[in-house]
């Protein structure tokens, strides 16, 4: 269901209903014959438009949704394919095996290399030749269908997927959590490492008041990362006498970056343009930042998007 925003959102009268799709395994098969009825519809719209009273307005379908919803839409592999960024092309990492595909796509932890983008006819041509085939392509290499390893079921242009903030800011704000325990484990050992795992869980617990739920394989949730990131100086203190001076003014000046970035991201009013630019900077910075004080940290999926098309 989308809402509109206007600027009484809430009301009956202004919410829209787009689709309803009640799948809660993210299985591609379930999910294909789910929308696959709603793909002549939404090529109509698109092509014709919309009549509101006497005028007849244009159509841009946005697919909005977290990897797994975004991967079985457009036929991606997902984030653990060798080319994970459903916006634009480039590798994971550097490896000999990938040496023709790094070359032409550059990788992900390029933060300053211009990927190509993905392509709406990308797309078609691999829904044809998957529908031809009988969804069997054992044959075609990586350098053609580009993670694209389904029958594609809506085609729109990657420009077009919106990336889901909430999916967002649970991953990274889990990955900052992490990241304290590899710092302490970097500078001080294994069993420091595991020591500080355990007063992390305590500090959650009892000064940040928040508990893994028993559902989403025991993950923390959404208001969560909220109440992390506003108490984060909860988490800093705690290594103080553990890491070095440089790395834990580092670590403290990210969870700053981060809080910036999680008010915009959390945001339902439409963003002014001077917002729009300050949050970019931050996104590099907040993403180059973690790359360069700690060398170990392999941009992500999500943080590759989080700097590249947030």
């Amino acid at each position: 269901m989308g809402i509109l925003n206007q600027d009484s959102p809430n009301k009956l009268e202004n919410t829209l209903l787009m689709a309803v799709c009640p799948e809660s395994m993210d299985k591609y098969p379930k999910v294909a014959a789910i929308q696959a009825p709603h793909e002549a519809q939404l090529r109509r719209l698109a092509l014709a438009g919309v009549v509101v009273g006497p005028h007849r307005r244009a159509v841009r379908v946005f697919v909005n949704s977290d990897y797994p919803a975004v991967g079985n839409t457009t036929g991606h592999k997902g984030h653990s394919s060798s080319l994970p960024c459903p916006f634009f092309l480039g590798t994971k990492c550097s490896s000999d095996r990938r040496c023709v595909l790094v070359d032409t796509f550059w990788t992900i932890q390029d933060l300053t290399a211009a990927h190509p983008p993905r392509t709406a006819g990308h797309l078609r041509e691999m829904r044809t030749a998957y529908q031809s085939s009988g969804q069997t392509l054992g044959g075609l290499g990586l350098d053609t269908h580009l993670s694209i390893k389904r029958t594609p079921v809506i085609i729109v242009p990657p420009s077009q997927i919106v990336p889901l903030p909430l999916h967002l800011l649970i991953g990274l704000t889990l990955r900052m959590l992490r990241l304290a325990i590899e710092a302490v484990t970097q500078a001080r050992g294994l069993a420091a490492g595991l020591q500080f795992s355990h007063t992390l869980t305590a500090v959650l617990s009892v000064k940040i008041g928040v508990e893994a739920v028993p559902y989403h394989g025991g993950n923390l949730v959404g208001r969560h990362c909220h109440a992390i990131a506003s108490r984060s100086d909860a988490v800093v203190r705690t290594l103080r006498s553990l890491l070095p001076t440089t790395s834990l003014a580092s670590y403290e000046r990210v969870w700053t970056l981060f809080r910036g970035l999680m008010s915009t991201l959390n945001g339902t009013a439409i963003i002014p343009p001077a917002q729009q630019r300050q949050f970019n900077t931050d996104a590099r910075a907040f993403v180059r930042l973690l790359q360069v004080t700690f060398p170990w940290v392999s941009i992500s999926p999500k943080l590759h998007v989080l700097c590249s098309h947030t």
